[in-house]
Order: C-alpha cells, then sequence, then structure tokens
C-alpha cells in the first residue's frame, strides 16, 4: 500500500508473522477437514493470496510460481525488487527478516579507522537499557578491536559482521584510546535474547536566556501517547524556548505516536489540519486522516489534551542518521509546514513505508 504526506509518497508493503492453513483451501473456498501438517504448497498458496489482496504491489505479483518451494524461499522469489522492507516469520523455522546488532543483542555500531592511531575500531553508539548487550556491561562510547577474537581490518570488516549476525552470541574485544595507543581493556560476551524498547530520555537544560528541552527517542509507540503529556506538561511548566529531538536511533514505528507529539510541538495545527494520505492497492484504495484522527486512533488522549500541551515552538533542532527512518521521517517531514526544522547529522534512511501484519 502507498500513502502520500505532503510532497512524500509512501509505500505500505507487508508483514506476515504466521501461517495458519487450513487444508490449503483458498479463502472463498469451503475448509474441509485438518488432516496434518501443511505442507509447501499449502501455506506458499496461502502466502500468494495474502499478497494478492493486500500487497502494494499485487498487480506485478507473478502469474506462475513454484508453490513446492520452502515458504521463506518462495516468498523472496515473489515480493516486487522495489519491496525493501516486506518479511515473513514461520513459527519454529525462522524468519526472512535480516537480523540486526539491536534486535539480536540489543546494541549498534559502526566501525572506522582512528586517525591518531590508524587503527581500524569498532564504536558503540547505542545500548538498548533492557538487552543483553546491557546485562553484559556494554555501554555508548566504548570501542572494541575485535569480533569473536578476529582483529578488525579494513578487508574483513563485511565477514565479520556476517558472522556477528549468523551466531547467537558474540565476544567483542574493548578497548580505550589514549593519544596515538589503542590498549585493550578487557571482552564483552554477549548472548542473543530478547530486547525491549528503549525508555525514553528527557530532560531541560539552561543555556543563557533559553530554556532548551532535550527528547530521545527509538521508537514511537501508541502505548506512549499518555506519558508524552506528561512530559510535555513538565517541558511547559519549565518555559521551555527551545527544544532538541534526538532521533538518531529511532526506526519508527506506531504513526498515532507521531501525530501526537507533532500536535504538541508546532503552532497553527488544529484537529482538521490534513496529516496524512494512505494509498493502498486497488483492494485497499485511498484513506485520508487528520491530525486528530490520527493522533487519537486506539483510544489515544484526547486531541484537546495534546493542544494544552503545545509547546508552539518557532523552530526544532532535530538529530538523525541513517537509522532514522519510517514514523521518524513522517514526524519531520510533516512538522516543515509549521516550524523550522534545523536537522543536524546525517540524512536519513528514506524509508516511506508502513506495514500491516497478515497472520
Amino acid at each position: 500500500m502507498l500513502f502520500k504526506v505532503k510532497n512524500i509518497a509512501l509505500l505500505i508493503p507487508i508483514c506476515i508473522t504466521g501461517i495458519t492453513v487450513l487444508n490449503g483451501c483458498k479463502k472463498e473456498d469451503k475448509p474441509g477437514p485438518v488432516t496434518g501438517p501443511a505442507t509447501n504448497t499449502e501455506i506458499n498458496t496461502w502466502i500468494k493470496d495474502s499478497l494478492d489482496r493486500y500487497y502494494y504491489w499485487a498487480d506485478k505479483l507473478p502469474a506462475n510460481t513454484n508453490t513446492n518451494l520452502e515458504p521463506i524461499p518462495y516468498f523472496n522469489s515473489i515480493i516486487n525488487s522495489a519491496d525493501r522492507f516486506s518479511f515473513i516469520t514461520l513459527p519454529g523455522t525462522g524468519s526472512s527478516l535480516t537480523a540486526t546488532s539491536r534486535s539480536k543483542y540489543g546494541f549498534d555500531y559502526l566501525i572506522f579507522t582512528e586517525p591518531a592511531s590508524n587503527r581500524v575500531l569498532g564504536l558503540i553508539t547505542l545500548v538498548m537499557n533492557t538487552s543483553p548487550a546491557k546485562g553484559a556491561g556494554l555501554r555508548r562510547g566504548q570501542y572494541f578491536t575485535k569480533i569473536n577474537g578476529t582483529l578488525l581490518t579494513e578487508t574483513n570488516i563485511d565477514a565479520l559482521k556476517e558472522q556477528l549476525l549468523s551466531q547467537n552470541s558474540v565476544k567483542l574485544s574493548l578497548a580505550t584510546v589514549e593519544g596515538d595507543e589503542v590498549k585493550e581493556t578487557g571482552a564483552a560476551n554477549i548472548t542473543a535474547g530478547e530486547t525491549f524498547e528503549q525508555t525514553a530520555v528527557q530532560g531541560v537544560f539552561t543555556a543563557g536566556s533559553k530554556k532548551i528541552a532535550y527528547l530521545f527517542l527509538t521508537g514511537y509507540v501508541d502505548a506512549d501517547r499518555e506519558a508524552y503529556l506528561t512530559v510535555f506538561a513538565d517541558y511547559k511548566a519549565a518555559g521551555v524556548t527551545d527544544m532538541i529531538l534526538d532521533l538518531r536511533y529511532n526506526s519508527g514505528g506506531d504513526v498515532s505516536a507521531a501525530a501526537a507529539m507533532c500536535s504538541m510541538l508546532a503552532p497553527g495545527i488544529t484537529g482538521a489540519t490534513p496529516f496524512i494520505e494512505y494509498r493502498g492497492n486497488k483492494n485497499a484504495g485511498t484513506r485520508k486522516e487528520t491530525f486528530s484522527v490520527a493522533a487519537t486512533v486506539n483510544n489515544g488522549p484526547a486531541f484537546t489534551s495534546l493542544q494544552q500541551h503545545n509547546l508552539n515552538l518557532s523552530k526544532l533542532y532535530v538529530l538523525t542518521t541513517g537509522a532514522t527512518a519510517s514514523a521518524a521521517e513522517l514526524m519531520i517531514n510533516n512538522l516543515k509546514p509549521y516550524m523550522t526544522i534545523v536537522q543536524i547529522g546525517q540524512a536519513t534512511r528514506g524509508k516511506d513505508e508502513a506495514s500491516i501484519a497478515i497472520t
């Protein structure tokens, strides 16, 4: 599906998270009795039927497919080449979603050549609060020289990254940089496990006559909208004049949460102000939502409550990296007509797609 905001086109692919098949029957057929585990053909028929109904590129799906393939290879073989984000997960058999160091271990990192020592080093850029990485003692700002005992070089970076993601544990050799000398200080042994969303970090500091709010978010969650009211009430009580929104590691999330936060930042936004237009395939059609509708969907705070906490700022400073994506980018673009956005950092990912889950 595709949705459009101002001049930004957004595509909505799908996320298939589980498989339940009754004898491989299509939706319009009457299911027969379940006689055993679903076959690849039955599962793949269900996948193709679901794509035909919901997929943005449904009209470009191949007419003839090899339904004898394993389901994950089958799914990967028929999705559109323009689709960067759709994935499928089959219980007990894995996923077509590419793992990341954050999803497996709870940390982000970058590899660079340290100029003083001319050594290739890793740098931890983010550690999620409730994650295996945090439990192993990893923290933002640490350097590492080796992955699983192998020294980082310019030629083996890709292989070591793949190794980190293909295994269920990783050993990082930690180090400090003192002048032009790199000293190893120990190791962090991290076992893959469940990582929960990072708690937001917020505060207010003073610079001259300015009261500056700071807010760090790694994602937008609809359940956090009530918490936003508390945070923005504190900002308002402190007399905030400027704000820094840290979206460097924000991969997106719920559109309603992004709409709610927009509604508490900029002047000129009303409940009837257009916020988003969703465009799907021929089955889904088009749907438009105002700020009020988008921000309050699924029992969110009343739009009048959001407006009471509006900071009415004329300028917003936004920190971004290549990991900033989806609803975070949507928020940045949707604030530009109402306030000055000063973007500091790298270009964002360019993920103009949202998703629906089909189970």
